[in-house]
């Protein structure tokens, strides 16, 4: 294209355009004798930077977003009772410079909590480990009567659950 016909460049205060005598001239001739407009450099800086800045925005609105979304702070409370017990072997790694492992054996509980009228359950630890397994199970038996834990459920999806606390009897 001829840029004698663009309206970006101009001819002493003239601007150019296709009823311009110039727009006659080619090449060369039109670049020597029509400057273009000048942007400034503010200007172009930013449409040189528009794509970082937006992908900036974008990246802090997105983090902001999946913060909340992970968070269960708001979700409802509820009480629980005990449904079951279970011990497990865990088996610890050596730490640097040592070759042998331990091997633990961990209580867990598990939690029956109603949402709606309908029980879910999860399970948390129960704070006992020890190298005997025989140790950790007799200290799991009996259940205990009063649960000491609460649950935070999501409400979308009650059986997504954490354990939050452990409370007191008779708060």
């Amino acid at each position: 294209m001829n840029r004698c016909h663009d309206s970006d460049y101009r001819a002493g205060a003239m601007v150019v355009g296709v009823t311009s005598p110039l727009h006659q001239l080619q090449g060369s001739e039109c670049d020597r004798l029509v400057p273009p407009i000048k942007k400034s450099d503010n200007q172009l800086m930013l449409i040189k930077r528009w794509p970082i800045i937006l992908v900036l925005l974008v990246l802090v609105a997105g983090t902001a977003y999946l913060i909340n979304l992970g968070s269960t702070e708001k979700w409802p409370e509820t009480d629980c009772t005990f449904a079951g017990s279970r011990v497990l072997k865990d088996v610890v790694p050596p730490e640097p410079g040592r070759s042998h492992v331990i091997v633990l054996y961990k209580g867990e509980y598990r939690l029956r909590y109603t949402v709606r009228g309908i029980d879910y359950f999860t399970w948390v630890s129960s704070g006992w480990a020890d190298p005997e397994k025989q140790f950790v199970e007799a200290k799991m038996d009996p259940l205990p009567e009063y649960c000491a834990f609460r649950i935070r459920y999501n409400p979308a999806r009650p059986s997504e659950a954490v354990v939050v606390s452990k409370v007191r009897p008779g708060t």
